[in-house]
């Protein structure tokens, strides 16, 4: 099973496994207004803020501090802004 998922998407299991948490991540921290990022990375399964923090850098290049500051700042994130998006 896990090489035909390899075959048909490109990524291992363990990679889709890991952008699906992500994703759910995202989802998590657009919902949470008034939440800290330790919670955030509880509520994401992570096993604290840190690891949570290497999880985002890894998926998007960026720490979620500096990646918040790019979607304020920087043009090439307008993207985000629009949507209200951030990590």
């Amino acid at each position: 099973m896990e090489r035909r998922l390899k075959r048909w998407t490109g990524h291992s299991k363990q990679a889709l496994e890991f952008f699906a948490q992500v994703d759910h991540l995202h989802g998590l921290a657009h919902q949470a207004q008034n939440q800290t990022a330790a919670e955030i990375a509880y509520d994401g399964a992570y096993s604290d803020q840190a690891h949570m923090g290497r999880a985002v850098k890894r998926a998007t290049g960026f720490s979620p501090v500096r990646l918040n500051k790019h979607i304020e700042h920087e043009e090439a994130f307008w993207c985000y802004r629009l949507l209200g998006e951030r990590f």
